[in-house]
């Protein structure tokens, strides 16, 4: 069987070096998925970058270039933050993903929009432990009555994965950096 690619789906922040080194640390074949396509646009802040990704696109937008990057992906392991957690959530419920082994949905709080949709594959939903929009502790409870694998990272906020972020946690970061290269072996 060939190696397989790494998908990674970005938050708001795109295609940044601090995602490049998240890649690295995990390893392997990987293409990157950006909302600004082949752009790196850099932001000063979060405020900054959310202006930006809802000035040029959607969350839908986003998840139907997912899909179609994904669409001849063989075998693949997807993995998405934030606005990408939810874009995969949405193609992989859309198309199936049929050359996706398995996927890794970081605080992908928008999910909580589409709870009804069933993605396809091995789907693992890891939310931070605080969000300010909504409880994560209760979406979990409901996801995994519906049979799916989700769980809160205790202690966690939104955008613990991500060094631009006010919630990265760097002990966090490498406990699932390690986790996301078993899933790649």
């Amino acid at each position: 069987m060939p190696a397989q690619t790494l998908f990674l789906a970005t938050d708001i922040f795109g295609h940044t070096p601090e995602l490049q080194a998240l890649a690295r640390d995990i390893g392997g074949r990987v293409r990157i998925l950006s909302p600004y396509g082949d752009e790196r646009p850099r932001f000063a802040s979060e405020v900054e970058a959310y202006a930006a990704f809802m000035a040029r696109t959607s969350v839908e937008n986003y998840a139907e270039e997912v899909a179609q990057a994904l669409a001849n992906a063989s075998p693949a392991l997807a993995v998405g933050f934030s606005v990408g957690a939810t874009a995969l959530w949405l193609a992989l419920a859309r198309t199936g993903g049929p050359g996706v082994r398995s996927s890794v949905l970081y605080y992908g709080s928008r999910i909580r929009e589409h709870q009804g949709l069933r993605p396809g594959g091995d789907v693992r939903l890891v939310f931070a432990a605080t969000e300010a929009a909504f409880d994560p502790a209760e979406l979990v409870a409901e996801l995994r009555a519906q049979g799916l694998a989700a769980e809160t990272l205790p202690g966690t906020a939104h955008g613990f994965m991500n060094r631009l972020s006010a919630g990265f946690d760097a002990c966090v970061y490498d406990s699932e950096i390690k986790r996301l290269r078993g899933l790649l072996a």
